[in-house]
């Protein structure tokens, strides 16, 4: 059942997708690449994926993976290494020419996520909250998430409320950064520990895959990475100490880039599962 659900969701907003193209929409198209978040491979939400997909315009072939794997081709293409994207969520895929593969984290925010959007807008939140009780916390963050949400008191019932209480408490991400900016020492603190855990997310990957002393490749994507000073520098200090042979390499390109390299070609041997 949770699989019909899922596939439900991701079929809904394919429809929507083809219905905003109105009459641009094609009737036939050579390939289809599908990058999930969450897609865990089951061959029963391909399959119906795909199907959905055949009901909406004629193609010959389709590709469904998960977001990490169309993330990392965009970044480095048939490169071995590492790519950890880093957004609301965070998600690490190493991979090498011989098929082996491993991925760091993902496991939602509940149970991971380390060092993502959700998880620094929740630190922030939870040191305004100790603010506002006078258990310490930060009263930088708590003006600005009086300032974002209103009184205190209002704010768990607007977070526990919300259609998508993740994305609420991920926004107050952008509210951490510019109190870090300013010189909050709880801020900053909570940024330098989100870089240091989406390193160690990445070079956690790299470590199931290759030796220790392995030459690889290391890049990254996901909205969180545009905060250059917080997130991204740092996680390249990390990772250049962690793993001194890696090379830092800029993204070539997005998750849409992979998907379009993957329509074009056969999947690498270490995503071809």
């Amino acid at each position: 059942r949770q699989a019909r659900d899922r596939s439900a969701g991701v079929l809904r907003v394919i429809e929507r997708a083809f219905a905003n193209l109105g009459p641009r929409a094609p009737d036939a198209v050579d390939a289809i690449v599908a990058g999930l978040t969450g897609f865990d491979g089951a061959s029963q939400t391909a399959g119906t994926v795909a199907d959905g997909f055949r009901t909406l315009v004629r193609t010959g072939r389709v590709v469904v993976t998960n977001d990490a794997v169309t993330s990392y081709l965009g970044a480095i293409g048939f490169e071995p290494g590492v790519v950890v994207a880093a957004g609301t969520g965070v998600i690490a895929l190493a991979g090498d020419r011989d098929g082996n593969f491993a991925r760091s984290d993902g496991w939602g925010y509940i149970l991971g996520d380390d060092g993502g959007g959700y998880y620094i807008g929740r630190q922030g939140l939870a040191s305004a909250l100790r603010a506002h009780d006078g258990r310490g916390g930060s009263q930088a963050l708590l003006q600005r998430a009086k300032d974002e949400f209103g009184k205190p008191e209002s704010l768990r019932d607007r977070v526990y409320s919300s259609p998508n209480p993740v994305d609420e408490v991920a926004r107050f991400a952008l509210e951490v950064a510019e109190a870090a900016r300013e010189g909050d020492s709880v801020a900053e603190e909570i940024w330098v520990i989100a870089a240091r855990e989406v390193a160690q997310t990445a070079t956690a990957a790299l470590g199931r895959v290759f030796a220790p002393d392995a030459p690889v490749s290391v890049s990254w994507t996901g909205n969180l990475f545009n905060a250059r000073d917080l997130m991204l520098q740092p996680f390249q200090q990390q990772v250049a100490v962690i793993w001194p042979k890696a090379s830092l390499l800029a993204p070539k390109g997005t998750a849409l880039s992979g998907a379009e390299l993957l329509a074009r070609s056969n999947p690498p041997p270490m995503f071809e599962d």
